[in-house]
């Protein structure tokens, strides 16, 4: 579940009127905020002094927006969580990625930059830059540290029709806060943030097919049983966001949970209350285990790990970065056979790639998975795909013989 971040120039507005909403902010001094964030305050200083300081209190997570302020009285903001945590600062475009100077310039073109951020989230870094263009529309971008486009600020009407009637319920008697166009492994998914008529402000997104995929949501709003497999799943841990999310037709719920040390972990509860993965660590792993994923991993970064629960049998889901920046989903087995990899169309064998090409045909593919039946000592290839706006599943034998087509 991501924080959403303000465009740059509606920043000191909200501040002034977050009282009024259902985010609650407070003035604070430096000496009133806790030891850890006193320390990344100041660390962060960078000779600036402190201007203010504003704890926000947002779907019951902490955090703290400082405004600094330079000699020459230029003013950079910077925001960090409860345990101290850096979220984000503002930088210049000579501080970013050489990269990431080339794409905002190219984007600015005969506009004005107006602001730029780094930004850190489960380990990774993005840079957000606030733009006017020359027609004096402001909008945000975001890009990931080799310079790729990971999303843009976008307005309702100019989205396709089926995404604007879903965008309208999500907000029904709400108020629509933005909408962002993210772009992941040429996928386009809308997140849309809308403040309830409680003031709380909640997120949500959708396919570029006009498919809702994700809610967030409360804990008191959810049924009895998934209720009680989140609290008993959380234990001791604070529980943060919940998002409902919506794939084929079955609902899962992610709850996100802080522990002691202030780390944030993640883990899905099905519509029954069960367990249906939770997020892992590498070195929590069997060494067998280890070995399996960083043999799939290569050169490439490791993202993540859930142990997930399938038929009975505990399996390992990993995702990567590539060492082109392509990221990628891969399962193991509890004992550490490789299960599937997702690849892509110029991966397949030539009979597997003619036949997705005609099954999909003037659709999109969403992913192409190759699945290793471990019983059998055989591989077929499961792909999921958008077509006439549906989703479509289906998998491919290595002959190019489709079964199990799924439309939904």
């Amino acid at each position: 579940m991501e924080k959403e971040t303000m465009p740059f120039c509606a920043l000191a507005l909200a501040l002034v009127g977050a009282m009024a909403s259902g985010t609650s902010a407070r003035a604070l001094a430096l000496a009133d905020v806790p030891p850890a964030v006193q320390r990344t305050i100041t660390d962060n200083l960078a000779g600036r002094s402190v201007s203010t300081i504003e704890r926000k209190v947002e779907g019951g997570e902490v955090s703290y927006e400082v405004a600094t302020t330079a000699k020459e009285g230029e003013e950079w903001d910077l925001t960090v969580d409860e345990e101290g945590t850096l979220e984000s600062k503002d930088v210049s475009l000579a501080d970013v990625p050489a990269a990431v100077q080339t794409a905002v310039t190219t984007q600015v073109g005969e506009g004005q930059l107006e602001g730029m951020a780094e930004e850190f989230e489960e380990g990774k870094t993005t840079y957000k830059a606030g733009i006017l263009s020359a027609a004096g529309d402001e909008r945000d971008y975001t890009y990931a540290e080799d310079g790729t486009l990971a999303s843009e600020e976008t307005n309702l009407t100019e989205l396709p029709p089926e995404v604007q009637t879903v965008v309208r319920a999500q907000v029904g008697q709400g108020k629509l806060e933005g909408i962002d166009k993210m772009l992941e492994n040429g996928t386009t998914i809308y997140e849309g943030t809308v403040t309830i008529p409680s003031g709380e402000e909640r997120n949500f997104t959708v396919s570029e097919s006009g498919k809702l995929l994700s809610e967030e949501v409360s804990l008191a709003e959810l049924a009895p049983e998934i209720q009680a497999g989140i609290v008993k799943e959380a234990g001791t841990r604070k529980i943060g966001g919940i998002d409902a999310n919506f794939d084929n037709g079955m609902s899962t719920y992610e709850a996100t949970v802080k522990e002691a040390d202030g780390e944030e972990r993640n883990f899905t509860i099905s519509a029954k209350g069960n367990v249906v993965s939770r997020e892992v660590k590498l070195e929590e792993l069997s060494p067998e285990l280890q070995t399996a994923i960083m043999n799939e991993v290569g050169q490439g970064k490791l993202e993540g790990i859930d142990q997930a629960f399938f038929k009975w049998n505990r399996i390992y889901e990993g995702t990567m970065t590539t060492g082109d920046g392509q990221e990628r989903n891969f399962t193991v087995s509890a004992q550490g056979e490789l299960m599937s990899q997702e690849v892509t169309l110029e991966e397949v064998p030539a009979s597997v790639q003619s036949t997705i090409s005609k099954t999909v045909g003037d659709g999109k593919i969403i992913e192409i998975d190759e699945v290793h039946a471990l019983a059998k000592g055989t591989v077929h290839y499961t792909i999921e795909a958008e077509k006439g706006g549906m989703s479509v599943t289906f998998n491919i034998g290595p002959k190019g013989k489709v079964w199990g087509l799924d439309e939904e």
